[in-house]
């Protein structure tokens, strides 16, 4: 029986994309020698269920430590699918706990700048909450963060939304 090819396409004939978490990042934690290497501790900010966080601890790279959002149900699936380290509370309320962080994941809502919503962008009190990463940034100094959202964040407010953010982002305190 001739073997069946897989459907291929065009994203199929790339060059396969290297790991964000993969083994050659330098900086990477180490355990000793003849030991395999540790993983990234990583806070997660505005966590959701967990999506971001689950995605990155596929990677087998990195180990959630700590996660928080402000969506009680979301949390409850959070915690039910990926650990009881999820915290449901405000995070502008909240002090961060001391726990490692090499890499912070982020996910501040996204309402504001979205095509969907009125695009007041960084006009209001949920979308300035992207302020509460720079403060984490500013706090704990982890080695690396990611930070997701919607395209339009870059022209809300015919930009000045994301010159904000990313002012903010390299300039933390």
């Amino acid at each position: 029986m001739p073997q069946q090819r897989p459907h291929t396409t065009p994203l199929d004939r790339t060059t396969p994309a290297v790991p964000v978490f993969s083994s050659h990042f330098r900086g990477r934690p180490q355990r000793g020698r003849g030991r395999p290497p540790a993983k990234y501790a990583v806070a997660s900010l505005f966590s959701g269920c967990g999506g971001l966080d689950y995605g990155a601890e596929q990677t087998g790279d990195v180990q959630v430590v700590w996660a928080i959002d402000s969506d009680e149900w979301a949390v409850r699936t959070y915690t039910k699918n990926l650990g009881r380290h999820a915290w449901h509370a405000d995070v502008s309320e909240t002090d961060f706990p001391d726990v490692p962080c090499d890499v912070l994941l982020a996910g501040p809502p996204c309402q504001d700048f979205s095509a969907l919503w009125n695009l007041d962008g960084a006009r209001t009190e949920r979308g300035n909450l992207f302020r509460e990463v720079a403060r984490f940034l500013d706090q704990r100094q982890p080695k690396a963060f990611v930070i997701e959202n919607v395209p339009q964040m870059l022209t809300a407010n015919r930009g000045e939304a994301w010159m904000l953010v990313r002012h903010a982002l390299r300039s933390p305190s």
